[in-house]
């Protein structure tokens, strides 16, 4: 399910230039297979790149898994930021909370129509669809992935029940979407041209 809502042209209208900072904040570690990753990768590049140097492992090759990367990144998920400049441990893992670190800490490079920072109820009103997104749209949409794409390639049988359980799951966060945070298609936007667009797709 390809969804970036907010992702448009005029999402970068209106942003002032901005000297890139002398260091980055992090090393970034993804798999561009995965959407959160991809995610990330599109906010660094819609803020004027540079917030983050990219690191690519594979997770089809279970480089992830791999004993140097489970003594970097211990959970052993993507994506993964490791700090530059580290306060105590030094991965930052989850994507909504790399992505809410980073326009905290990028010094206002990450514009503000991306993500509000600065303004606590703006932040928490794009944050509770960060969350809602996480829990409902992309949990139906990689389950009906998995059962119908990759465990298939994988010689796994998906229980059909585990397919329509997905379906169902997918359908029902597609029906809240237009009918209540689109309301009905009064709504150009989630909230605003933000950055709760780039959790919903790839």
């Amino acid at each position: 399910v390809l969804i970036h809502i907010g992702l448009r042209a005029r999402c970068a209208r209106g942003a002032a230039p901005m000297e890139a900072p002398a260091r980055t904040l992090g090393v970034l570690a993804v798999d561009m297979m995965s959407q959160p990753c991809r995610a990330l990768v599109l906010l660094d590049a819609l803020s004027g790149g540079g917030l983050v140097e990219r690191k690519t492992v594979l997770i089809h090759k279970a480089q992830h898994l791999s004993e140097e990367e489970r003594a970097r990144n211990p959970i052993g998920k993507l994506p993964y930021l490791e700090l530059s400049d580290p306060a105590g441990e030094r991965v930052l893992t989850e994507s909504h909370a790399i992505a809410r670190y980073l326009a905290a800490a990028s010094g206002g490079r990450v514009p503000r129509h991306l993500y509000p920072t600065g303004d606590a109820l703006a932040c928490a009103r794009v944050d509770a669809l960060l969350d809602w997104q996480h829990t409902n749209l992309r949990q139906g949409a990689a389950k009906l992935v998995f059962a119908e794409v990759i465990g298939p390639r994988r010689g796994l049988a998906v229980p059909p029940a585990i397919v329509e359980q997905a379906r169902s799951t997918l359908n029902a966060a597609l029906r809240a979407m237009g009918e209540t945070h689109l309301a009905g298609g009064r709504r150009e936007w989630l909230r605003g041209p933000s950055g709760a667009g780039f959790a919903g797709g790839g």
